[in-house]
């Protein structure tokens, strides 16, 4: 379980500070699919980076299976990572000087466990997710959709009881985007591991048991769902309508951004038209 109280993190650029996240409460129940939402620049990856123990905050505490780990040193904080965490990021992060195999094996390479127990796992883990015949190529030989699986393989490698993937399906086309989604899918139903997502794209919506709706580093709203259908897309964005609408942004610059940002087009024009009838428009 992790229980987040007044989390807030400020940069400094130049003479100006930056608040990234503000303010944010939030309590996340175990084996939940957790899915931070909104558009780029709103502060999703600080949120997931502060989840992830990656980033310090400036105020707040991120409360972890009871452990106050803004009171913890790095390497407690390191030890949590490595034993009840594991990562999957937008560029993949693989080293493409290691094969899959030794990809996978090497977060389990600074735990206790023997080398042997490490092949074994990793060669099971990479048979699981399709790659059993890939298990000695380098990234260079390996696709898109096959380079993210492999980095999901690398987050499973030490039993992790959450995973964080911070925009996986970014650099991936439609099929390999529902591929890794499905698979977080499965892990979070048959494995019961708890599934952070950070995403802009709403049909991912219905695997959610929770959204976190982001706007300027704060959650604009919170949604508890076990499964969100294309209505609540459609509420979600109709929400995010209303709000630019007000700002003077019209609907024509709004349906051209949305849509560039992989906002299914029938539903983009759908929350339109919803807005119109609603505003009299």
């Amino acid at each position: 379980m992790i229980v987040v109280q007044n989390l807030s993190k400020l940069y400094r650029i130049g003479n100006v500070d930056v608040c990234a996240a503000k303010n944010i409460n939030l309590r996340i129940e175990e084996g939940e699919f957790v899915i931070i939402f909104g558009d780029s620049g709103s502060g999703k990856s600080t949120l997931i980076h502060l989840l992830g123990l990656l980033d310090k905050p400036t105020f707040g505490n991120v409360i972890i299976d009871g452990k106050n780990t803004s009171k913890l040193d790095e390497s407690l904080k390191s030890k949590i990572r490595l034993g009840k965490m594991g990562f999957v990021f937008q560029e993949y992060n693989i080293l493409p000087e290691l094969t899959v195999l030794e990809n996978v094996m090497l977060p389990a390479l600074m735990t206790d466990t023997s080398k042997k127990e490490i092949i074994k796992r990793a060669k099971e883990i990479i048979r699981y997710i399709g790659l059993e015949k890939r298990a000695n190529h380098l990234p260079a030989e390996l696709s898109g959709g096959e380079r993210q699986r492999v980095s999901i393989a690398r987050a499973l490698i030490n039993n992790p009881k959450m995973i964080f993937a911070d925009e996986p399906t970014a650099n991936l086309d439609s099929r390999n985007s529902d591929n890794v989604i499905n698979l977080f899918k499965y892990l979070n139903q048959e494995l019961k591991i708890t599934i952070f997502l950070v995403t802009h794209n709403p049909k991912y919506l219905k695997y959610a048991t929770k959204i976190f709706l982001l706007k300027d580093g704060t959650i604009a709203r919170t949604y508890n769902t076990k499964g969100t259908r294309k209505s609540e897309s459609l509420n979600i964005l109709e929400e995010y309508i209303n709000k630019a609408v007000k700002k003077g942004i019209s609907t024509v610059t709004l349906r051209e951004h949305l849509i560039k940002n992989k906002w299914p087009k029938e539903i983009v024009e759908r929350a339109i038209s919803k807005h119109a009838k609603n505003s009299g428009a």
